[in-house]
């Protein structure tokens, strides 16, 4: 024990020197405590900045994702401001998600769902200040991809605080509820790849997808198809608008398809065989008699299976939307810039007829003798296989046609019609309810049987056209197209809405759902080796067909 001088001081000489000796010892042990509380510090920082910086890493200690959802129900909520839309209130800024809003006295307080597996990144009540709480997760998907979600304008639910940032989170578990936020209590919803743990602005002078926002209702919804046990491929596009043309299926099941500003070839089984980017604009892609890019100038050049080009030619005018194809003998039919129509001769590309103050065309449909389209100022127009106008009538919405050895069959809003070839109208079923802009028909050939979708219900009529059937298909929307496939119906819609239907009893096999909205082209096919490929929007997406049946399969 060393004493100090106070204790003995008979001893000072010695007690001096034990003294120094106890400041010394002191010393080193303070400057040892500081050196260790140097490291710790130090350790701990550079941990948590490992735990901040690789958030991949640590996400593999929470369950990587298996479902999706959104963060609400989306029959409760409607999309008040959507994604990339410039703000007033924002100088013109950019929308970095979406605000999703349930009503006048009904969105403050609504739970908030995590919409998958993840880790929190960031949770804090005050994140956004008077605009309230801000919470991120990270989510990590089968492909290895890395997805961040941010809900702000939250506060805490009954009895469930904000979850502590670096804990897991279930897919569907309440984490927040709907705050009291500016100028309405709403939810705002993200999808980015980048700032695992900043709140983001809300708002970016670039449009969002340049900085690693995604358009959240486009993430989720892909997602959840590709999550399925059906799906097989699917390729994301340039063109959202897309396909501009329908592709060309090969023999080998490959498909050949315009793309914005380039030309692509992809194997049966999803991958990507060549792509070929073009010097200007195209409008179409047709495969008479051989593959064959039409440019909006009024060229064409062909191209093989290899992506080589070939010969090239001209039609002598611009052009502003892809070629209507009809029968393997028939002209090509294409509008162009000054609003005219031309129809011509795809093997020499000569100018067979013009017809002139013709709006752009929407949708159209042929059959032996005649073809009928429909413009974007909605007039439906009735034309002779040789270019001369049979009838033309003005529509309140657009509406659905269907080429048949009679004539053409139209499903408008005043119900639904036989059109024959000297343009005379009949009413078919008297009954049938108004078709419209989300309607379609199908007709089978074998049983003369008449498929109407009327854009909320689907209906079977016999050849007597009597109804055999109706079933209703709640959340589609958009323009629809329905084919057969053995017995079961095929119906796909602009909105990226797939649905397998079965033609005997209107019984739902399955549903899924991609991107699209109304400026969405549409084609599909289901090839013999079993796999359902639809184009819509800027995706391509192959589902196994006897897979996606469930218990309709066959």
């Amino acid at each position: 024990m060393i004493l100090s001088p106070a204790a003995s001081p008979q001893h000072a000489p010695h007690d001096r020197q034990r003294d120094h000796t106890a400041d010394h010892y002191q010393f080193e042990v303070k400057l040892l405590l500081n050196v260790s509380l140097r490291f710790c510090v130090f350790a701990c920082l550079f941990v948590l900045n490992l735990s901040v910086s690789s958030p991949a890493h640590a996400q593999g200690q929470c369950d990587s994702v298996t479902s999706i959802q959104f963060p609400f129900d989306t029959a409760a909520f409607t999309l008040a401001q959507d994604f990339g839309t410039p703000s007033v209130r924002h100088q013109g800024r950019y929308h970095t998600g979406e605000d999703w809003y349930g009503g006048r006295g009904t969105s403050l307080g609504t739970p908030v769902r995590a919409i998958a597996n993840g880790r929190v990144t960031f949770s804090s009540t005050n994140g956004w200040g008077r605009d309230g709480g801000v919470i991120i997760l990270e989510h990590t998907f089968p492909d290895g991809s890395i997805a961040y979600s941010q809900y702000g304008h939250i506060q805490e639910a009954e009895n469930t605080p904000f979850p502590a940032v670096f804990t897991c989170v279930a897919a569907g578990t309440v984490i927040a509820a709907v705050g009291d936020a500016r100028p309405a209590p709403h939810l705002h919803f993200e999808i980015r790849t980048e700032n695992p743990d900043i709140p983001g602005p809300g708002y970016t002078w670039d449009f969002p997808t340049q900085l690693g926002w995604r358009r959240p209702s486009k993430f989720v919804l892909n997602w959840q198809t590709w999550l399925a046990d059906a799906h097989e491929w699917h390729i994301d596009l340039a063109d959202e608008a897309g396909p501009v043309t329908p592709p060309l299926l090969r023999a080998d099941n490959s498909l050949i398809y315009l793309d914005s500003d380039r030309v692509s070839r992809v194997s049966d089984d999803g991958r990507i065989l060549w792509r070929v980017n073009l010097d200007r604009p195209a409008v179409g892609l047709v495969d008479v008699p051989s593959p064959t890019i039409i440019f909006a100038d009024g060229t064409t050049r062909q191209i093989d299976d290899d992506g080589n080009f070939g010969a090239s030619s001209t039609i002598g005018t611009p052009l502003d939307s892809a070629p209507m194809s009809f029968l393997n003998d028939a002209p090509l039919v294409l509008h162009a810039p000054d609003n005219t129509l031309i129809a011509v001769d795809p093997t020499t590309w000569g100018v067979l007829w013009r017809l002139d103050d013709l709006p752009p065309i929407v949708d159209y449909a042929a059959s032996a003798d005649m073809i009928g389209m429909i413009t974007d100022a909605n007039d439906i127009i009735i034309i002779s296989i040789e270019g001369s106008i049979i009838d033309r009538a003005v529509l309140r919405e657009p509406a659905a046609l269907l080429g048949y050895s009679d004539g053409l069959l139209a499903y408008t809003q005043g119900g639904f019609w036989r059109i024959d070839a000297a343009g005379v109208w009949t009413l078919l079923i008297p009954d049938a309810p108004p078709g419209g802009a989300g309607a379609a028909i199908m007709l089978d050939s074998a049983t003369a049987d008449v498929i109407l979708f009327d854009g909320f219900t689907l209906r079977a009529y016999d050849s007597a056209y009597a109804l055999r059937w109706s079933v209703d298909l709640p959340g589609v929307g958009g323009r629809a197209d329905i084919v057969q496939a053995g017995g079961v119906l095929i119906l796909i819609t602009t909105f990226g809405n797939i649905a397998a239907i079965r033609a005997s009893d209107g019984a739902v096999c399955n549903t899924a759902r991609v991107f699209g909205d109304r400026r969405s082209h549409l084609w599909n096919d289901l090839s013999d080796d079993g796999i359902l490929r639809v184009y819509a929007a800027d995706q391509l997406v192959a589902l196994d067909w006897q897979t996606f049946l469930l218990g309709c399969r066959s």
